[in-house]
């Protein structure tokens, strides 16, 4: 089960605290969702589906600290093979008008190990249009 924490704007506090509350559920559903279709192989895989969910000045800071850009991701997930994870503890917030940031906690592994890793990671995400796309990603590391 997911976890939503919710900060509003101003924009937000503008509309009844009903109906905040259920926009900002839709679009934290949503945005969770997003998040964990980036676990799938066959999102990882195809570049059309990629660009779909990042914007085009994605960047990303890995666990070992590198940045890399959209052109990076492109080019490196599709070729991952065996990849697999899951997300939990789930946190979501506006950091803006159509900007959010959502938190958690994954365990990531490749079919070639046994063993796998625990991250901290954050994305935040803006809507351009009517499509939200991820802007930044940075996951991080820890020890359980």
């Amino acid at each position: 089960m997911a976890r939503f924490r919710f900060s509003a704007h101003l924009s937000q506090l503008l509309l009844t605290a009903y109906v905040g509350v259920k926009v900002s559920m839709d679009i934290a559903s949503q945005i969770v969702e997003l998040e964990k279709s980036l676990f799938r192989s066959d999102v990882r895989s195809s570049v059309s589906e990629l660009k779909s969910r990042l914007a085009p000045e994605f960047r990303e800071i890995t666990s070992a600290g590198v940045v890399v850009d959209l052109q990076d991701v492109l080019e490196r997930l599709p070729k991952e093979n065996g990849w697999e994870a899951k997300g939990q503890d789930f946190e979501f917030s506006f950091i803006g008008v159509d900007v959010c940031l959502l938190t958690y906690k994954s365990f990531h592994r490749s079919s070639s190990s046994c063993k796998g890793k625990y991250s901290r990671r954050s994305s935040i995400w803006k809507k351009y249009g009517d499509c939200w796309k991820m802007v930044f990603h940075q996951g991080t590391s820890i020890a359980v």
